[in-house]
């Protein structure tokens, strides 16, 4: 079975980095507990699963050459479609 996560860098790049309810971060408070929340989930996925990522070429650099997330398949999709 293959799970494919997705992760389009535009909405938590932009917008009021002060009102806590936008998407800035993730919906999280703090940067690191986005990163954390990604490291683990695909950590915890990809115990059991092929584990893929659709995302943009901002964030295939930062969690699959910086963070080295085991992600199987990486495409930036998501770029070529909201560019």
């Amino acid at each position: 079975m293959r799970i494919i996560q997705s992760f389009w860098s535009l909405p938590t790049l932009t917008g009021d980095r002060t009102n806590v309810n936008e998407r800035f971060n993730g919906g999280w408070p703090e940067y690191k507990y986005n990163l954390f929340c990604w490291a683990l989930s695909c950590l915890n996925f990809g115990k059991y699963y092929d584990l893929g990522l659709i995302t943009d070429s901002h964030v295939k650099n930062l969690l699959s050459n910086e963070l080295g997330l085991p992600y199987q398949k990486v495409t930036t999709d998501l770029e070529d479609s909201f560019s």
